[in-house]
């Protein structure tokens, strides 16, 4: 019997790691890629043949669904003639994905249902957001998404509110593909591979809180966290993002320990060896120290629900580690059982009463301390069950093929389980 096919049109050059984000999990994978990056890849998903054609020219084929990539968009600036204006040297991370999706817009306007495949590893939409809606700077995002309303955006986005999800109904989200980025990016395998080594340890601390980046709010929780003198408690400041705000904040951190990939002599320098996008001193120096960690989220900041969010390294480094953690935000506990399906963290509740107020947080870490035992067997049975289930979908399941075969129209956007 001859096998159903699914065509795929990649509107860019081949590489590899653009491959994987796209067809993990597939079996039977044929490359047929010239040396021009130029081709096409054959595979199979759920008893379906797929065929990904790699070819940057924007064409009308009708037999297939079109598809680009915003992270490959940016990388291949140099090489696809259609983003030689892409200029990342002056711009931040929010003017970043502005610009580029008005660049895919201006690129596709006349099309209809392609696929951008949005995997920013950064919040996108603010419009509805408590503290965000008359922010005209940060709307503009969600603005370059209108303009694309003819076309499915999948991103690492997670919405928390069925009512605000019902206004983006061209969107979805995909956490497999998700995570491969994060592998683009960051290797974020290796927090896999470091459990091998967690597993192995002795701890001389019980619970570890460590900051690169000098927001306030975290500043003002390392102060916090030190005036409590709770014992076993493991603080640390890294000197890794040396910026405006890292140099005003430093006189109030003196009695903070210093991860400093810079050193006091040539050899302690990490700066210039080679090494990992994230930084091999975060795992000897950091993750090693405590059985548990305060998680941290890079929107921790804010008292409010989010309607949308993302998980960043972050969470998901801990998750694939096998660390517990505390996170001193809801948000990541809210989005982890919306895509898994978890029970709720043993501390989720008392999450939400802290969430953006370091004071509160210090207080809940010191009582957490006084009965530290008891409380880590709940939160290192908690993150087993969740790193199961975390890498029982990695390893079996392509988020972004699953809504393909149904073409888009499963009610569960999500995408817990695409059948």
């Amino acid at each position: 019997m001859e096998l159903k096919t699914i065509i795929i049109y990649v509107h860019h050059y081949y590489c590899d790691s653009l491959l994987y984000k796209l067809i993990h999990n597939t079996n039977s994978k044929e490359l047929y890629i010239n040396d021009n990056k130029i081709g096409y890849v054959l595979c199979k998903y759920k008893n379906i043949l797929i065929k990904w054609v790699f070819n940057p020219t924007i064409h009308d084929a009708t037999d297939g669904y079109h598809l680009i990539d915003f992270y490959t968009t940016r990388e291949q600036r140099g090489i696809d003639t259609k983003y030689n204006n892409i200029n990342l040297d002056d711009i931040k991370n929010l003017e970043d994905s502005i610009s580029i999706a008005n660049i895919i817009y201006n690129n596709i306007k006349d099309k209809k249902d392609w696929i951008i495949l949005f995997l920013r590893t950064e919040k996108l939409f603010y419009n509805y957001e408590v503290s965000y809606s008359d922010n005209l700077e940060l709307n503009n995002i969600d603005n370059s998404f209108k303009k694309l309303k003819n076309h499915k955006i999948i991103s690492d986005n997670c919405f928390l509110n069925d009512i605000i999800e019902s206004r983006y109904p061209n969107h979805y989200f995909a956490f497999t593909n998700t995570i491969y980025q994060w592998n683009e990016m960051i290797g974020i395998r290796w927090f896999y591979e470091f459990n091998q080594i967690y597993q192995n340890l002795n701890f001389n601390y019980n619970v570890g809180y460590s900051v690169r980046n000098y927001k306030r709010y975290r500043t003002e929780l390392l102060i916090e966290l030190s005036n409590m003198k709770i014992d076993k408690l493991f603080l640390s400041k890294s000197d890794t993002v040396q910026q405006k705000l890292y140099f005003k904040e430093l006189p109030k951190l003196e009695n903070i320990p210093t991860n400093s990939i810079v050193g006091n002599t040539d050899f302690e320098n990490l700066t210039y060896i080679p090494n990992i996008s994230f930084g091999l001193d975060y795992y000897f120096r950091i993750l090693s120290k405590s059985k548990m960690q305060i998680l941290d989220e890079s929107w921790a900041r804010e008292s409010f629900d989010f309607s949308s969010q993302y998980l960043s390294e972050k969470t998901i480094g801990l998750i694939l580690a096998g660390i517990p953690f505390i996170s001193t935000h809801s948000y990541p506990l809210h989005i982890l059982e919306k895509i898994l399906g978890i029970r709720e963290h043993p501390f989720k509740k008392e999450s939400i009463k802290i969430q953006g107020n370091p004071t509160h947080i210090a207080l809940f870490i010191k009582t957490f301390m006084t009965d530290f035992d008891k409380n880590y067997i709940l939160c290192k049975d908690w993150i087993d069950e969740c790193r199961e289930l975390f890498l029982n979908k990695l390893n079996s399941e392509n988020s972004l093929l699953d809504l393909i075969i149904i073409d888009f129209k499963n009610e569960n956007k999500v995408n817990t389980k695409l059948i």
